[in-house]
Formats: C-alpha cells, structure tokens, sequence
C-alpha cells in the first residue's frame, strides 16, 4: 500500500515538506507533492539501498575526487523567507561516506540548490573527519569551533538528526531526538547560511553541492518545517516513532505494512494453533 501522511499528527500542518521511499521504490515528496528525479546512481531497495532499522530508503553518494559531482535527488526549489523560523528532521537507516572534494577548510553539505543559492539545510554540514554536525558560513570550519560544533557524530548508530532554527538566529541541532548540548546555537544572522545576510535560503538539492561535497546516507525521511521551530518533545517523539518496517509519527497507510501483515499472519496461526490444540 502507498504511503500516506497522518494528517491526525499535530505537525501535520505545518509540515512543508516530506521526502521518502514508496512501497514502489520511487522517490516521492508527499506534502507539497514536488516531483522528484533521483540523479544516475542513487539507491533505492531495488537497487540496494536497505529497508532497515527504519524503512526503506534511498541512497546519495558522489564522485571521486576534488570537484566531485554528487549522485543525490534533485526536486523543483523552494524557498524559505528569510530570518524565518526552519525545523528539518531526517531519519537515516545509516551513514555510508562522504568526500568534501579534498577541502581541509570547509565541511561536506548535505543539501543544496541548484540555483546557486543558500541552502535551508546547510547547518547540517558535517565533519568529514570526526562525523560532528557544524554551522557553516562563509567562514569555514576554522572559525566555528567550539560551541557551533556537535559533540556528538551522525556517522555511528544515529537513526535521527535534525535541527530548528529561530527567527532571531538561535539554532539547536538534535541526535536522535535529543539535544545536543554542546552546541550552543548562538548563531548570528550575520553572514549565516539559514538564509539573513546572503540570499533568500532555498532547497532543491538532497545529498550534496555539486563541485564542494556530498554525504552519503541511506535516507528514510526528511523532513521540513518552513516558519515553524518544532519542540524538543517534538524532536524526540519524531525519533521515538521510528520503530521499523516504514513507521513514522506523520504516516500512516503503506508505515509497516510488511510487519502489519507478519503480525496478522502470526495471529491466525496463533489462533489456528490454539483450535488444534
């Protein structure tokens, strides 16, 4: 059965956007309904990317080398106003490798726009290196130490990573649905990549920035909030719904459909046991 979004779910409403894998292995964006065109070379279960521990789910990657390309999922840009309130969640079956094109100085982008422009995601880089979540800018890695890194990795035993974003500049990152208190989120607007004093901050792009990067994940979901700062318990019932078999807090039909039909055919023999005996 097709995926279907629980419009039950309080953040139903002000969900902007949600990517995933149907029960057909295509790529869909089920909120807005934005057509998806996976580049050559991305993953879906019937390629082999995995099913689990969250669901199915579909591969990026990227080249080689410095100036790499990046095999991720390209979709029709979007644009969030600027200094507005961001959420975005993704939930991940894994991390598989990442190449930041030789770059010493600059982290690995997960997301990006093809129009040149800011990425909504882009406080999500990450650390090639140490697998730590960091807020990127103009400034590089060398001037964002200490309390605008993770102290935690996304690269080992992570199903969850996310993070919100105030109007006034404050940022949280969460690790599976839990705050990661070393980073601290005083982020200026000044120069910050959450879309103030650059450009309007957009997003057409999962998986990389074609010539600076990319991230490979085995993604199960991602999600957005566009003028939204979901809570904390927001964050961590998000990753606590992530029990198997496709189920997630915002859907509902085609969620576990493979464990719904295990769990009725376990009954009926259970059932069908019990008469015998």
């Amino acid at each position: 059965m097709a995926k279907t979004l629980n419009a039950g779910d309080a953040l139903y409403a002000s969900l902007s956007h949600l990517f995933t894998v149907d029960d057909d292995n295509t790529i869909k964006e089920l909120k807005a309904g934005l057509a998806c065109t996976p580049h050559a070379n991305v993953l879906t279960p019937a390629s082999g990317a995995t099913s689990s521990p969250v669901g199915r789910s579909f591969r990026t990657g990227g080249a080689a080398g410095s100036s790499p390309a990046v095999y991720g999922v390209d979709f029709p840009n979007y644009v969030a106003a600027n200094n507005a309130n961001l959420s975005f969640f993704c939930a991940v079956n894994q991390y598989n490798s990442a190449n930041n094109g030789g770059s010493t100085t600059y982290g690995v982008p997960m997301f990006s726009t093809d129009a040149g422009g800011i990425r909504i995601g882009c406080g999500m880089q990450l650390d090639a290196t140490t697998g730590k979540v960091f807020h990127s800018n103009h400034n590089g890695i060398a001037a964002l130490s200490g309390t605008l890194n993770t102290a935690g990795s996304i690269t080992s035993g992570v199903t969850s990573f996310g993070f919100t974003r105030t109007s006034g500049g404050v940022v949280k990152v969460y690790i599976n649905g839990a705050v990661d208190s070393a980073y601290t989120g005083g982020v200026a607007n000044t120069g910050s990549q959450f879309g103030a004093a650059w450009d309007t901050a957009q997003m057409s792009l999962i998986g990389g920035m074609a010539a600076y990067g990319w991230v490979s994940f085995d993604y199960a979901y991602v999600c957005d909030w566009l003028g939204t700062v979901i809570t904390d318990a927001d964050m961590l019932r998000l990753r606590n719904s992530l029990t198997g078999s496709d189920a997630f807090a915002l859907i509902t039909a085609g969620a576990s459909a493979t464990a719904k039909t295990r769990r009725s055919a376990n009954s009926t023999g259970a059932r069908m046991g019990s008469r015998g005996l």
